[in-house]
């Protein structure tokens, strides 16, 4: 397989995407800490509140871990943390910070646990995880987010030869009938009334920097599907 340039397009993406990712983040991980609050406030039995509060102490540590995180990445060069990847392991470890926010809304979350392994093509990519896993978080909140209470959101992944695929699947409402397949600008947005932000860093990161694909897709009978493709590499050359 040829060598491949990993950098952006334009000098702005350059630029401009860690601040927007690391905005984005700390943005999505404040939303879930205020609902908590309002949960324990609303609640009257004990056990109730107690639930809900040991909920919002975990997101509190995975939001001053997401901040380090996002601080390191919003003022860092972005070309000097590229490193071989396990996306299995990656798309687990993602599954399993998103699990209060599923339990919240009635979802349930089914993902291949990080000792996912294939005799023949290991899952393994180069990759930015500080930017790579902001991106499929995105992409399976969104999921859940659709997702009505009682319905199940699945993460699958396979490898083959020269590829690593991935696909999110929920059984929310779908996607609006304008939406096109790619989401190559800002106010192309899956949810009423939304921005496209989130979508636009999500297609950026996967597309222009790891030279991957993003595509999404109605399913049936109701739902949608995310398909990413990201190239198998086990060099950082």
């Amino acid at each position: 397989m040829a060598k491949q340039e990993y950098t952006p397009d334009r000098p702005a993406d350059f630029a401009l995407l860690p601040s927007i990712v690391s905005w984005h983040e700390l943005a999505n991980r404040l939303a879930v800490v205020e609902t908590l609050v309002r949960l324990i406030a609303a609640s009257t039995p004990e056990e109730l509140r107690q639930g809900h509060l040991d909920r919002l102490k975990q997101q509190v540590y995975t939001l001053r871990s997401a901040a380090e995180e996002l601080s390191e990445l919003a003022t860092g060069a972005l070309a000097d943390k590229w490193e071989i990847l396990d996306v299995a392991r990656l798309l687990a470890q993602v599954c399993e910070s998103l699990l209060v926010e599923a339990q919240m809304g009635g979802v349930a979350l089914d993902y291949p646990d990080d000792r996912f392994s294939t005799t023949h093509y290991p899952p393994l990519i180069r990759g930015n995880r500080q930017l790579l896993r902001p991106a499929l978080l995105n992409i399976v909140r969104n999921a859940i987010q659709f997702s009505p209470p009682g319905s199940k959101v699945k993460a699958r992944l396979r490898a083959t030869r020269h590829w690593v695929h991935v696909q999110i699947l929920d059984e929310g409402p779908g996607l609006p009938p304008a939406f096109t397949p790619v989401a190559q600008q800002l106010g192309e947005s899956t949810r009423p009334g939304g921005h496209g932000i989130g979508l636009y860093i999500t297609a950026l990161v996967l597309e222009r920097w790891h030279d991957g694909r993003l595509r999404l897709f109605n399913r049936k009978p109701h739902g949608s599907i995310a398909y990413i493709r990201l190239p198998r590499r086990f060099t950082l050359e």
